[in-house]
């Protein structure tokens, strides 16, 4: 009476119950695989993302198996019917986009031809990005209404002029264990090329009322380098002031991240910016070689343009080196902000601590903007780390996780007979967070077949000299895309 157990290296997916299967507990939304040859991931659906986002329902997760990914969206239009520029990809449902690892999946545009055009960005028309994240035109304008993340992905334009890697307009979203950059653009003096954004193009009350419609971007685990205009930009205006709070409440979390402007630029530059009453922190980051070929003030690691202070936190980050490390300013950038002092803790400017404005980068140390000219403080850093902070990253984004796959013997179940010598099918169900590309089902550990297409089923047989009444396992063994 041969009887059968399972191999497997995670967490089975799914159960089988009186030879059904049921579906694990809180299994809700779909998974759908993307491949560009098909050759890591044999079963998947797509072989474009911008496929699978168009096929994938909300709330779905996209699978992006290892491969270069050249994408065209549709051209963008807005809620009033005006076609902007074009996107590499476009989303405008709530999605996870999940990579195979940022060192093994890109995402750029298809072509060399400026999406983003050639002079000042018009970041909040929806266009002109690698990928675009926009609300519908119907819906709500908090960040219930349209959030997406992205992990496991590197999306960059080294041959295309774009206005940002991933703009987030009127949307919320994340990116994690991610690279974003390079852009062609970077060090040019163009003000093209930023990294991570999010723009908005409504008003609301201002001050913002209790209840006010609140966008949250965060960035975890990730590497934004080889920018141009900026690193990542959380911007609070209105889209026809550009510097003018809105009144739509704009959040930036940024931690555990590295943003590297790579090589000293000719354009005015940011590592991050806050702008027009943004709100968010900074934690845990290294913000470093932005900086600019003639002019430091024009390069600076972490600005804030009229951000809402109160509500910013920037602790225990690593600066240098740049033209600026950190800058308290005006909305417009053209001078130190009046009475909004920001206090930072525990950030590492250099052995000696943050030098104040004018002195510029003194000895190594990091320059931080001086007092408003009512001689109050712009920015108050003590106390403030006289060795780089431990902990955080240095290059790179952190790396991604691959699940191992888990499969079940949906046929025979256990206790099943059968005559010595006979064959018999057996059925397996696999499953991975990317792809399975094979099962092999062994008998008393010798390989019996190997399917590569879903139902996994191979034909094996008891061995003809078993003694009747004799119990014998059956084992399978799923490999997944990355083996």
């Amino acid at each position: 009476m041969p009887f059968w157990t399972t191999a497997r290296r995670a967490a089975a997916a799914t159960t089988v119950v009186a030879g059904v299967l049921v579906p694990a507990a809180g299994a809700l939304a779909s998974t759908v695989v993307v491949d560009d040859d098909k050759a890591q991931c044999p079963n998947a659906q797509y072989t474009s993302v911008q496929a699978a986002v168009i096929g994938a329902a909300p709330y779905d997760t996209v699978a992006i198996c290892a491969g270069t990914y050249a994408e065209s969206a549709p051209a963008f239009e807005t809620a009033a019917g005006v076609v902007g520029a074009t996107n590499g990809l476009l989303i405008r449902k709530n999605l996870t986009l999940r990579g195979a690892g940022a060192d093994k999946v890109l995402i750029t545009p298809a072509g060399t031809a400026a999406l983003g055009g050639t002079g000042a960005p018009a970041l909040a028309d929806g266009g002109g990005n690698v990928v675009t994240v926009a609300r519908q035109t119907l819906g709500s304008t908090d960040e219930e209404d349209i959030s997406v993340t992205f992990s496991g992905l590197t999306i960059a334009s080294p041959n295309a002029d774009v206005d940002a890697g991933i703009n987030f307009i009127n949307t919320s979203g994340k990116v994690i264990n991610s690279v974003v950059g390079p852009f062609k653009n970077a060090g040019s003096g163009a003000p093209l090329g930023w990294g991570v954004t999010a723009t908005n193009s409504y008003l609301g009350t201002t001050p913002p009322t209790e209840g006010a419609p609140k966008r949250r971007v965060a960035v975890t685990g990730s590497a934004i380098t080889g920018f141009g205009a900026g690193g990542i930009k959380i911007d609070g205006s209105t889209e026809t002031a550009p510097t003018t709070r809105s009144g739509i409440v704009e959040i930036g979390e940024i931690s555990d991240s590295v943003v590297d402007g790579g090589a000293a630029a000719t354009g005015v530059r940011s590592g991050i910016e806050l702008h027009a009453g943004a709100r968010g922190f900074v934690t845990g980051t290294k913000i470093a070689n932005v900086t600019h070929a003639t002019t430091p003030r024009n390069a600076v690691g972490l600005l804030l343009t009229d951000a809402d202070i109160p509500n910013v936190s920037i602790t225990n980050n690593n600066f240098g080196p740049n033209g600026y490390g950190l800058f308290n300013a005006s909305a417009d950038n053209s001078a130190v902000r009046l009475g909004a002092k920001i206090v930072v803790t525990g950030n590492f400017f250099g052995t000696g601590g943050p030098t104040p404005d004018p002195a510029i980068r003194v000895a190594g140390r990091e320059a931080v903007s001086g007092p408003d000219t009512g001689a109050v403080a712009s920015v108050a850093a003590s106390p403030f780390a006289t060795e780089p902070v431990g902990g955080v990253p240095t290059s790179g984004a952190r790396a991604t996780v691959d699940t191992a796959p888990a499969v079940q013997i949906v046929d025979p179940l256990n206790g099943a007979t059968t005559a010595a010598g006979s064959a018999f099918d057996v059925l397996t169900a696999a499953t991975d967070d990317f792809d399975v590309t094979s099962v092999t089902v062994l008998v008393d550990g010798v390989a019996a077949g190997t399917d590569t297409v879903p139902p996994y089923t191979a034909r094996a047989v008891v061995p003809g000299t078993a003694a009747p009444g004799s119990a014998h396992t059956i084992t399978a063994i799923a490999t997944d895309s990355s083996g």
